[in-house]
């Protein structure tokens, strides 16, 4: 960092170790003239320590340090570098498990560089997630799965999606803006997509049950029936769960929604569905096995009117 242009030479120290002269905590600063609150720093450690900093304070603090002797004694330090020290865990957790485990960028190489930058953007968001995980996990005392537990569930969810499952086309248009009251339920504060628990063998393979789009049912007038999906809401008060295609694909007020924006900002939840068309969903109601093993009792469809 001190060979870079702008630096301040007249902090920059090239001795590797601290010379018996300078006495430990000495401190060596200089703030530029057009910024006030960038400062160049030298504090004198064991080893000079060089920063640039922007907006810190450099008001004298106290750090331990133990000497060759075994005693410990207090050293000045600014409390820019204290600060820094404090607040840098989460990048350094951050870099570990991007740069150390795991790493999608560091497993192949490319001859275009933004290639590798892409990659690099996506260990960026599996880090990101597996951090919010811990962090979301701590705050309700639950215990957190550890990096590989997360990174094998991941993939195997990754591995069960089709191609309804990926979003696609532009949802960002311009839009009336919709009613927080439309998304509330009683019982309920959110509506939240989950997949169905219902599993099937198919070819050897364990994959999810799908089930037909409530909505796609409803907008599909040649009397086909919609896209299948293993997305159901969790939010809606019906007899059974409601299944919703998670694709942006229907035209709707000069934008593409998903067939979840559809059930819940046009249908209101579906309570404002046309009566000519009420008579075209049909919710099932699930029912538990009666003994482990068993599938559920077939059970007669019924209208939700």
């Amino acid at each position: 960092m001190t060979n870079r242009r702008g630096f301040c030479k007249a902090v920059v120290n090239k001795k590797k170790k601290r010379p018996k002269d300078i006495p430990r905590g000495t401190l060596t600063y200089a703030r530029s003239k057009l910024v006030r609150e960038m400062a160049a720093i030298c504090w004198w450690d064991s080893k000079p320590v060089h920063f640039l900093s922007v907006g810190g304070n450099l008001t004298l603090d106290r750090v331990a340090r133990r000497e060759k002797t075994g005693e410990q004694n207090e050293v000045a330090c600014p409390k820019v570098i204290k600060d820094y020290h404090r607040f840098m865990g989460g990048v350094d957790v951050h870099d570990h498990f991007r740069l150390q485990r795991y790493s999608v960028q560091r497993s192949i190489t490319f001859r275009k560089y933004y290639k590798s930058l892409f990659l690099g953007l996506v260990d960026l968001a599996l880090t990101n997630g597996y951090i919010v995980h811990r962090v979301y996990r701590k705050k309700r005392n639950m215990k957190a799965m550890t990096h590989v537990q997360y990174m094998c569930k991941l993939h195997m969810q990754l591995i069960e999606l089709k191609a309804e499952d990926i979003y696609e086309g532009n949802t960002f248009q311009a839009g009336e803006c919709i009613s927080g009251e439309i998304y509330e339920t009683p019982g309920a504060e959110w509506h939240v997509p989950k997949q169905g628990d219902a599993w099937r063998e198919h070819s050897g393979q364990r994959k999810r049950v799908q089930k037909n789009c409530k909505v796609c049912t409803i907008l599909n007038d040649d009397g086909k029936r919609g896209a299948t999906t293993t997305y159901y809401c969790d939010g809606c008060d019906f007899p059974g769960p409601i299944y919703l295609c998670m694709k942006p694909k229907w035209p709707v007020k000069n934008a593409i929604m998903s067939c979840w924006e559809i059930w819940h900002s046009e249908y209101k939840n579906g309570k404002e569905i046309r009566a000519n068309k009420k008579g075209r969903i049909r919710v099932r109601a699930t029912k538990a096995a009666a003994s482990p093993g068993k599938s559920p009792a077939k059970r007669r469809r019924k209208d939700t009117e």
